[in-house]
C-alpha cells in the first residue's frame, strides 16, 4: 500500500541556531518537499539546493539546476506559498 502523504507538498521553514548562516530570531531557511524531492531556499546567502531523496536521503549532493522544469515548478509553489502566508524574504519582499 502506498502512503499518499508522501506525494503531497510539504512546506517547512526554520531559523538556524548554528551552521554557516545562523538566524535564531527570524526564519531564513524555507523548503518544499514533494514526491521524494526537496527544494531548499536559504534567504542568507540567497542560495538554492535541490535533492533527490530516493537516491540521496542524507542530502549530500545538491543537484540544483536553474533550467530544470521540475525545479521551476517546485520553486513557483514555494514562492506562492510564502506570498500567500505573508512570509517576507529577499525573493518575496513586502
Amino acid at each position: 500500500m502506498i502512503d499518499s502523504s508522501e506525494n503531497r507538498d510539504v512546506f517547512i521553514e526554520t531559523g538556524g541556531l548554528y551552521g554557516p548562516w545562523p538566524s535564531p530570531k527570524k526564519h531564513n531557511v524555507f523548503c518544499i518537499k514533494s514526491n521524494n524531492k526537496k527544494l531548499i531556499y536559504n534567504d542568507i546567502p540567497e542560495s538554492w539546493e535541490f535533492y533527490d531523496l530516493l537516491n540521496d536521503s542524507s542530502e549530500q549532493e545538491n543537484i540544483y539546476h536553474e533550467s530544470s522544469d521540475e525545479i521551476k515548478l517546485m520553486k513557483n509553489k514555494l514562492i506562492t506559498h510564502m506570498k500567500e502566508n505573508n512570509i517576507y524574504t529577499k525573493i518575496t519582499p513586502n
